[in-house]
Formats: C-alpha cells, sequence, structure tokens
C-alpha cells in the first residue's frame, strides 16, 4: 500500500496539476469554446509552456535547492524547508503569468495561472503556521479553476466535479497514509485551493471570457 501511496502522490504532484488542468479544458470539455475554438498547435504549444513554467522550473528549483542543502529532500518534508521551494514556485507562476499577457489565448487561462502564483504567496504565509498540503491545495485549485469556467460558459460538467473530488479523496489518502500531513493539514489545502480560484475568477467574471 505505500508503494501505491507514493505513486498517486508522484503522479498527482502540484507541479503536474496545471498541465492536467490545461489538457482538461482543451480536450475533456468537449463541445466547449476552448475544445473548438482554440487551434491544435496552440494547445500543445501553451501544454508545453505549461508544463516548464509551472512543473519543470520549480521542480528544478527544487533540486537546486537540495545541492546547496538549502532542503533535505527532494519531497521537502520539513514544514520550516518549504518556504523556498514555496517563493520560487510563486515567481515561476507571476513570470509566467506576465509573459503570457503577450500571447493569444484565453484570458481564463491566464487567470488560472495567477491564481497559482497567489495561491502559493498565501501558501507561503500559511506555512508558518501550519504545515499546509500543496497536493490537496493544487487539486483544489483545479477544481475550483474547472467550476468556475464551465460557469461562465455555463457547461455542464458534473462529471469532472465528481471525478475531482473522489480523486481529491484519493491524494488525501495517500498522503496520510504516508504520513506527510494530518488531517487539518490536508482539508485546509483542499479549501484554500479551491476558494481563491473561486474568489479570483468571479472577482474577475468580465474578463475571464475573452
Amino acid at each position: 500500500m505505500k508503494t501505491l501511496a507514493q505513486i498517486i502522490s508522484f503522479i498527482f504532484h502540484p507541479c503536474f496539476i496545471p498541465c492536467y488542468a490545461t489538457l482538461i479544458i482543451f480536450y475533456g470539455l468537449n463541445n466547449s469554446v476552448y475544445n473548438l475554438l482554440t487551434p491544435q498547435e496552440t494547445k500543445w504549444r501553451v501544454a508545453v509552456l505549461v508544463l516548464l513554467f509551472t512543473g519543470i522550473f520549480p521542480a528544478l528549483s527544487v533540486v537546486g535547492l537540495a545541492m546547496y542543502k538549502k532542503v533535505s529532500n527532494l519531497y521537502v518534508t520539513e514544514q520550516s524547508e518549504r518556504t523556498l521551494p514555496y517563493i520560487a514556485g510563486a515567481l515561476f507562476y507571476l513570470f509566467f503569468f506576465y509573459f503570457l499577457n503577450d500571447v493569444q489565448i484565453w484570458d481564463s487561462l491566464k487567470l488560472f495561472i495567477l491564481s497559482g502564483g497567489i495561491t502559493l504567496t498565501i501558501a507561503i504565509i500559511i506555512n508558518f503556521k501550519i504545515k499546509i498540503s500543496a497536493h490537496t491545495l493544487s487539486i483544489g485549485g483545479l477544481l475550483g479553476f474547472i467550476l468556475s469556467i464551465s460557469y461562465l460558459i455555463r457547461l455542464d460538467v458534473t462529471f469532472v466535479y465528481v471525478g475531482l473530488i473522489f480523486l481529491f479523496g484519493i491524494i488525501a489518502w495517500a498522503r496520510l497514509y504516508l504520513k506527510a500531513h494530518q488531517p487539518k493539514e490536508v482539508y485546509l489545502g483542499f479549501f484554500v485551493g479551491l476558494a481563491i480560484q473561486l474568489l479570483l475568477f468571479f472577482t474577475f467574471q468580465k474578463s475571464t471570457f475573452a
């Protein structure tokens, strides 16, 4: 069971979630404007950029921190060591958002990237008090993203909501089984991620569908 929990934790690592989100809106929301009106070449270019800036670059920053002994391991299991990786991740998100301002792509996707940077910034503050789960933070953010854009374009994707909530349960089990977090840290991560995405999208609702 430990191996299964480790596999789940790796597959749904926070570094991969934004890329999964991009693939979902481009290919998983059938008959949506994102699926039908986005050129195929643009879909893959954006997906690759998302993977680079929100996945690979933050992961490499953790490798660099480990090499310089700023973190004790690549999993960054110690609460006190999470500040620098969170700062690096937030900076990559915010820089990517700035870069996307000159790219012809849906504003809702740009806002998703911005909210990722804001979420990590808030996670830095919370982490001083409690070891919030980055895994459930990201899956909560993904659910908030899908809820928001489905509302904006009036698309019923209940099956996606149910799937993501079920996925949260699986990820929460894995993190708890590995003793990486306490239950309150897992639930807090999910609800913070969800709340920030919903708050930003509905605050800027008029500009996200463009």
